[in-house]
């Protein structure tokens, strides 16, 4: 039972870290209506799961670049 379960979302600050982007560049991604943010309360957060097929989406469309 003292397992650690994965968390289900990034913050803001580490989805910048984990795409290798800026912080502000992350925070204009998650007020894109294609990016997986949500809010939950006054905070933004992206779902693990969103974020990777969203990246999937972008090299799959050859979007990538517009970032």
């Amino acid at each position: 039972m003292n397992e650690k379960q994965e968390r289900l979302t990034y913050s803001v600050p580490e989805t910048a870290e984990q795409l290798g982007v800026s912080l502000k560049t992350c925070y204009d991604l998650a007020h894109r209506a294609d990016f997986p943010s949500l809010r939950i309360g006054h905070r933004i957060v992206v779902s693990r799961e969103g974020l990777r097929e969203w990246v999937r989406k972008q090299e799959q469309s050859g979007m990538g670049a517009a970032l």
